[in-house]
């Protein structure tokens, strides 16, 4: 999502005003290399070079760089000046966002959620949580949740008094709502992974209500090329659905610039949203066209996870080609896709109460180094032990009281024995919130978690949920 470079320079433009500069004026690359130089300087304080190092990394992850991006950021981490609590923060947000550019969408939304109920996040935080999590829900096509996301961001957003991140904010509500409109299009109503139960559950937005709410917006952001390309580029989209080929030129003059600045993650997916604007008009032959440059460039590119509009759209062409049976076969493996991504993702972010291990997608694990994801297995996996301790978790990998401390409060922004309590009393509330918990009372779900001291139960859950452990049974 190319909206991130602007999020990202909004974030960085106090320390950074050089590179919010060359991100707004469409600049990327020049944006890059500006951080990589000062990155490089001798000059400057820990904490310039803190945000250059996370700056850089924000663009390589956009633009699938993603091994480097993880380098940087861990890097950058170990740099942070800040306190505890915004380092937890931070340690959230850049493991969110990896996860969802590794399209691991119940991984972001677990690590998202926490920065948003988080009582220290600034509203800044939380708009670049919220924004995430309406990408993930409307990656899963969950256009309501997507939506109402989106408001939670316009409500933050009205606390700040910056005119430019309104306008980012609009543009990426328009650009979820554009997406949505092409996929609900009638001549693409064989793609399942879009299609409701109900029909009217939501319906799409008209291409004219869409239009005039895009040419309002550009009257706003006449001064922001970034977010003023991105518009043109959704009215373009709306107008090829209709069968308008006037604007191909336009947008294949776009996806060049989008090659030479290198984003090669974003030039595919703006690839795949115009051969499902020329499918749903019945063009064919420019689908074909950019269909064989994604084949092309696949060559060389990661494999993607989850690329159902890729296998949909592979399905879609050959049919509109007259392939009837190679259409159905690629449809099958698009429609078994498409299911195993919800399987997959939407149970990824349900934790049950009875769950007493971590999984592959627990958005704790995927911020620590490797070696000691094992201490974080370990923790879960003991929670109900009472006398759980820290010397045992180190010992069980083979470090250091020290080390264990040292890596958890760097990584986590807590330490390990934070985040057993944490842990703790996050399970102890989800047995409180389950139906069908078998539990006779507070305190013996809290005893089945390791919790035997009333007082402590009562002060560490007020902490962290902001009420009683009564009070959640309450509105259970």
């Amino acid at each position: 999502m190319l909206y991130f470079f602007a999020l990202s320079a909004l974030r960085h433009e106090a320390e950074l005003p050089a590179y919010a500069a060359d991100v707004f004026d469409n600049k990327i690359r020049h944006a890059l290399i500006g951080c990589q130089r000062q990155s490089d300087s001798p000059s400057g304080t820990p904490k310039h070079h803190m945000h250059c190092m996370q700056a850089e990394a924000d663009i390589l992850l956009a633009m699938d760089w993603h091994e480097e991006a993880e380098s940087l950021l861990q890097k950058a981490q170990r740099h942070f000046v800040h306190s505890r609590d915004e380092l937890r923060l931070l340690s959230c947000r850049n493991a969110g966002w990896q996860a969802l550019f590794h399209r691991r969408f119940g991984t972001a939304q677990s690590c998202l959620n926490r920065i948003c109920e988080d009582g220290f996040a600034s509203d800044r935080d939380k708009i670049e949580a919220w924004v995430g999590l309406a990408c993930s829900h409307h990656a899963l096509g969950q256009q309501l949740l997507a939506e109402a996301a989106m408001q939670k961001v316009r409500q933050c957003v009205d606390l700040i008094p910056d005119g430019r991140m309104k306008c980012v904010v609009e543009a990426i509500a328009l650009e979820i709502k554009v997406k949505h409109y092409l996929r609900q299009a009638h001549g693409l109503n064989d793609h399942v992974f879009w299609r409701q139960p109900n029909q009217h559950a939501h319906a799409a937005c008209s291409a004219a209500t869409l239009t005039d709410a895009i040419d309002d917006l550009l009257l706003e952001c006449a001064n922001i090329p970034l977010v003023e390309s991105q518009l043109t580029v959704l009215r373009s989209l709306i107008r090829l659905s209709t069968g308008d080929r006037s604007v191909i030129s336009f947008l294949k003059t776009h996806m060049e610039w989008a090659s030479a600045e290198g984003l090669s993650a974003y030039l595919r997916q703006t690839r795949l949203e115009v051969v499902l604007a020329s499918l749903s008009a019945n063009l064919p032959d420019f689908a074909e066209q950019m269909m064989a440059h994604i084949r092309d460039a696949s060559q060389t590119h990661v494999i993607r996870r989850w690329d159902i509009e890729h296998a949909y759209c592979l399905a879609k062409l050959t049919e509109q080609q007259g392939k009837t049976s190679e259409s159905l076969n690629l449809y099958r493996k698009y429609a078994c896709d498409a299911m195993e991504c919800l399987r997959v993702e939407i149970c990824a972010q349900i934790k049950p109460a009875y769950s007493t291990g971590a999984t592959s997608y627990d958005d704790i694990e995927v911020r620590l180094p490797a070696k000691y994801r094992r201490a974080y297995r370990y923790i879960v996996n003991h929670l109900s032990e009472r006398n759980l301790c820290i010397r045992e978790v180190a010992a069980e990998i083979g470090v250091t009281e020290r080390a264990l401390q040292s890596v958890f409060r760097s990584h986590l922004g807590i330490s390990p024995t934070e985040l057993i309590r944490r842990c703790r009393m996050e399970r102890i509330r989800a047995e409180l919130l389950s139906p069908s918990s078998k539990m006779t009372s507070i305190f013996e779900a809290a005893q089945r978690w390791g919790i035997f001291n009333r007082s402590t139960l009562a002060s560490a859950y007020r902490a962290y949920f902001k009420e009683t452990p009564n009070e959640t049974l309450m509105r259970a």
